[in-house]
């Protein structure tokens, strides 16, 4: 396997365990100085008095993989910054700093791992979402049939959205469901789809994750029903989008979008790529503003900047850059926040990643005003969700 050119997720999977791992470069070292993610200038209840919103985390239960049920391992500082050390797919500087800083968190990963359950999982996204003063969370639930590098589900869809509807009942108004089913499936899963939204209360079809099924969403055979019936039941839809691949380019979804006009359609992550992922595929530096482009022409078209936390050693400079000009243009509506919560919150806490954002200093060109952190963090999501303050 050729570790240079593993997207994210691929990346994730080779290592085996989806839900726990903490791997991303040695961002938050110095990236945040806050511990633990608290934040260390103005919170975003400062600022925002409506809604927030993160468009994109996981509810992940080991559990739903055969697994749980277990005493939590005791674990010194030590054992685990050299467990993270030893790990080839996460190059961290100093991996020692990295668990001095999130311990708390890193021991609540662990506490959930060994539960197993939803409910354990889902109070870790809780608590994230409280020091980081986000009120919902999108949860978005990927269908594991068939996938590269790690075991399917070991129990039944139902089961799972049971779960899941379970966990919203216990938290009311802190979660929505997405659905991310297989298109592959065919018929059944179109199925299995509307099943989900009016059985279970599911509100989208995502994250799909098409180059793991290696499928194109342009197949007018394979994925056009499942676009059909998300126009059908209101509904939008996810793809994946972080990194280049055929199946989810700007041109791809240049063509869905023309195809189903009255369809949303969120790119999560767009095109997000790191210093590493520039140097062994240089086709990423133009990606974001490729899609950013697409965003512009379509007015059915989304982004989220889930995972560009990971981006800057320096006060994620990269991502407010490409946030002003992504706030200052046409799609000025159409940009949120997303952190893929679980896949790098070890590292850099959701709190943190706020932190980085809405207390950036600098010139007028290097920041966000109030009325930008308003858009990123409340008023596009609620518009992409139809929903309203109370």
């Amino acid at each position: 396997m050729d570790l240079a050119k593993l997207d994210r997720r691929r990346f994730l999977g080779a290592a085996g365990c989806l839900p726990f791992v903490p791997g991303c470069p040695a961002c938050a070292r110095s990236l945040y100085d806050a511990p633990s993610g608290r934040a260390t200038g103005r919170n975003l209840r400062d600022i925002v008095s409506g809604r927030t919103v993160d468009v994109h985390t996981h509810i992940l239960a080991p559990s739903w993989f055969g697994r749980g049920g277990q005493t939590p391992r005791v674990r010194s500082d030590a054992e685990i910054a050299a467990e993270l050390g030893a790990n080839p797919y996460l190059p961290l500087d100093d991996a020692a700093a990295l668990v001095r800083a999130n311990r708390d968190i890193i021991d609540a990963f662990e506490v959930a791992r060994a539960d197993g359950s939803a409910f354990a999982s889902a109070a870790v996204l809780i608590a994230e979402m409280d020091r980081a003063g986000i009120d919902v969370s999108v949860c978005q639930l990927i269908d594991e049939i068939n996938r590269p590098y790690r075991r399917a589900y070991t129990v039944d869809m139902d089961t799972i959205f049971a779960d899941l509807k379970a966990v919203s009942d216990a938290y009311p108004g802190r979660f929505i469901h997405y659905f991310g089913v297989d298109p592959r499936r065919g018929a059944e899963g179109v199925a299995l789809l509307r099943r989900a939204v009016t059985e279970f209360g599911f509100a989208g079809m995502g994250e799909w994750i098409t180059q793991w099924w290696r499928v194109m969403p342009t197949d007018r055979a394979v994925c056009y029903p499942y676009f059909e019936a998300c126009v059908e039941l209101g509904i939008p839809y996810v793809n994946n989008g972080s990194g280049p691949d055929l199946s989810h380019t700007p041109e791809v979804f240049e063509q869905v979008l023309t195809d189903f006009q009255t369809l949303k359609v969120l790119n999560a992550g767009t095109g997000v790529m790191t210093d590493r992922e520039l140097a062994a595929d240089p086709a990423r530096t133009t990606l974001p503003e490729r899609l950013l482009d697409v965003a512009e022409r379509h007015g059915n078209f989304y982004l989220d900047i889930d995972d560009w936390q990971r981006l800057d050693a320096a006060g994620n400079r990269r991502t407010i850059s490409f946030l002003r000009r992504a706030l200052d243009g046409p799609a000025g509506d159409r940009i949120m926040f997303g952190t893929d919560f679980p896949i790098f919150t070890q590292i850099v806490p959701a709190a943190s990643f706020v932190d980085a954002l809405i207390n950036a200093t600098g010139s007028s060109a290097d920041i966000l005003s109030d009325d930008d952190i308003n858009r990123l963090f409340s008023r596009n999501p609620l518009s992409f969700l139809s929903m309203k303050n109370p």
